[in-house]
């Protein structure tokens, strides 16, 4: 008679060990028109804070490895700046290391263009009015004025427009956007015929419903909204 005898195999593998140190600076925010920059691994985050003519950014500069040693060697290969220059606050983040990065927050004015890159990252605005450029992996937050964003994951935003604005945003994942009800909108949606597409009423004088394909019309259409996506849609009322 065979015997079968059942093994069970367990894989330990080495925990991950995190390191993190959290720096800051001051800059002059009077006359501050764009924060620009680009951050090949972490985060970006634009925070309006009123009442105060000063900037601040806190920078988290973290490694991860399996020991701690490597965890901060990683940690140390961090390089990263935030300076003043004329208009601009130029922001910049790198690191030789691949599980090492720096999560940047720039508490700034409200009324303020922001045209940032995070290669590996995620950028949130809250409160920020201005003209946008943002390429990230996830898009998320509260903006008014004008878009020009592209998200490698998702984009999840409560957008006001300017009165007349030409926006685009192409996401190779999902898209909620909040939009007030009501204002003259020209809202284009491409998408995938696989995917969900919800579109609440806000207004629509007429609503044109095709496979993967959306065209909504408010008023005069001042306000032309054209949305690339590969994942499921939401259009809802300002959340």
């Amino acid at each position: 008679m065979r015997h079968l005898v059942s093994a069970l195999l367990v894989l330990t593998l080495p925990a991950c060990i995190s390191v993190r140190e959290v720096e800051s600076v001051q800059v002059d925010g009077s006359g501050l028109r764009v924060v620009s920059g680009r951050i090949d691994r972490g985060d970006v985050a634009v925070v309006a804070s009123r009442g105060s003519e000063m900037i601040e950014v806190e920078a988290v500069v973290w490694g991860r490895g399996s020991r701690r040693e490597r965890a901060e060697r990683r940690q140390d290969a961090v390089r990263w700046s935030a300076v003043r220059d004329g208009d601009a606050l130029l922001l910049d983040g790198s690191s030789s290391e691949n599980r090492s990065g720096v999560d940047l927050t720039v508490f700034g004015p409200p009324l303020v263009d922001v045209d940032v890159v995070a290669d590996n990252g995620d950028v949130a605005l809250s409160g920020i009015d201005g003209v946008h450029l943002i390429t990230a992996n996830n898009i998320t937050g509260d903006v008014i004025g004008d878009l020009d964003i592209f998200a490698s994951q998702s984009v999840d935003l409560n957008f006001t427009p300017y009165g007349e604005t030409d926006a685009r945003i192409v996401s190779d994942g999902g898209v909620t956007l909040g939009l007030p009800f009501g204002l003259s909108y020209d809202l284009t949606i491409r998408g995938n015929i696989d995917e969900s597409m919800e579109i609440e009423d806000l207004g629509w004088d007429d609503l044109v419903l095709g496979d993967g394909f959306v065209n909504g019309i408010r008023g005069r259409g001042d306000i032309e909204i054209d949305i690339s996506v590969a994942g499921p849609v939401r259009i809802v009322s300002v959340r």
